[in-house]
């Protein structure tokens, strides 16, 4: 896996690519943390691998993530409007 890859990996579990070998895996007060200090992206994708790779840490199942959320967006589905609805958009519809 790629460089960026293997660093948003380790920020899921709570850790950072400068983390001893075999630690225990964080929270997700741990994972939020090292997103801020390890990544300058908001941090949404990092808690969502965090989830996702409590099923597998195969490295097709976490790319995986990235391609479900490609597929969503080319589909004219865009993700973001997902997580930024609000209780008074949903009496909207």
């Amino acid at each position: 896996i790629w460089l960026d890859e293997s660093a948003q990996f380790w920020m899921s579990k709570g850790l950072n690519h400068y983390s001893p070998p075999n630690q225990h895996e964080g929270n997700l007060k741990n994972v939020v943390i090292q997103n801020s200090y390890m990544n300058l992206d908001p941090g949404g994708y990092t808690v969502a691998l965090h989830f996702w790779s409590k099923i597998s840490n195969n490295y097709m199942w976490l790319r995986s993530l990235s391609f479900l959320f490609f597929i969503l967006t080319a589909s004219g589905k865009p993700v973001g409007h997902l997580i930024t609805l609000t209780p008074e958009d949903l009496k909207k519809r």
